[in-house]
């Protein structure tokens, strides 16, 4: 009995010291790249806002349809550092809320996409025969569309709404997570592990879920750290031509459709905004490309 219980000990010892090895290299492979630092602290600190909004926004009741005639299209000051709009509101506690939005489309797009691309590549690439071809011929006619312009289509069919926008890109972008992942399943269904599974009969359901995903995820992951910006991006450019989300929602999109017309003499009113944008997407792809050489096999030799 001390045997046993020694050798499952050693088992145990062996593979949490190689976990723990591994963890140590790639926080050596983080530390190592400044831009992957810099794309970290960008997405925990959007987080933060997001999450923490309410008490950071200097006029948290800005955020709904509230009117200050007093302060109409003032410029940044030390009361308003990113100024006010043409209703007075705060832009700065807006942009706060609107990183509460954007975060929450993008990840929920991401989801409902993986959710909905991850199975069917899985599935498609182990099974092969009619139910593969009909998946990827499906995503063929997906893909033939421009994303966006797809997205557009989508929406105006299902009505303007940041929700209605929300599973318009989710529509359109669960084929390019299907083709990656059947690449993925075709290249790991020939190694002799697989063959071995299946020539013991080990259920398919199993042979996905203990086998075939874990090895898919590593560029999935990425893929989607990559796509998070892309989907808000999306999502405010929806807003920006008034499909997504409706006044007055603090939506950045939004915010600077409604800017455009006081340029460039109220400039702050879509720059700001704009700017949000812009480092958003930065921040999530420098992470995606930092994940990408973090799990890039060739790299971690």
């Amino acid at each position: 009995m001390s045997n046993i219980v020694q050798r499952l000990f050693g088992r145990w010892r062996e593979e949490h010291y190689y976990q723990v090895k591994e963890f140590r290299f790639s926080m050596h492979l983080v530390r190592r790249s400044p831009l992957t630092i810099v794309g970290i602290a960008i997405i925990i600190m959007l987080f933060t806002i997001a999450i923490f909004a309410p008490y950071l926004a200097p006029y948290p009741e800005d955020a709904a349809e509230t009117v200050h005639h007093d302060r109409i299209l003032l410029p940044p000051s030390q009361e308003h550092i990113f100024g006010t709009d043409d209703l007075g509101r705060d832009i700065f506690s807006r942009v706060l809320f609107g990183a509460r939005i954007s975060l929450l489309v993008g990840v929920l797009v991401i989801v409902i996409s993986t959710g909905i691309g991850i199975p069917l590549g899985a599935v498609a690439g182990l099974v092969k025969g009619k139910f593969d071809d009909f998946i990827m011929r499906t995503t063929d006619i997906f893909m033939a569309f421009p994303p966006f312009v797809l997205a557009m289509v989508v929406t105006a069919a299902l009505g303007p709404s940041i929700t209605n926008a929300m599973i318009a890109i989710a529509i359109t972008w669960w084929p390019w997570y299907t083709r990656l992942v059947r690449a993925q399943t075709l290249s790991i269904r020939e190694q002799p592990y697989i063959e071995a599974c299946m020539a013991m009969g080990l259920p398919r359901a199993r042979l996905i879920l203990r086998h075939i995903l874990p090895n898919c995820l590593g560029p999935v992951f990425v893929q989607a750290t990559l796509d998070l910006g892309y989907t808000i991006l999306t999502a405010a450019a929806l807003s920006f031509l008034g499909l997504g989300a409706r006044v007055p929602t603090p939506e950045w999109g939004l915010m600077i459709s409604l800017g455009r017309k006081y340029l460039p003499d109220w400039w702050w009113y879509a720059t700001f905004p704009g700017l949000a944008i812009m480092i958003t997407v930065l921040g999530f792809n420098l992470l995606g490309d930092g994940l990408r050489d973090i799990l890039d096999p060739r790299i971690r030799r």
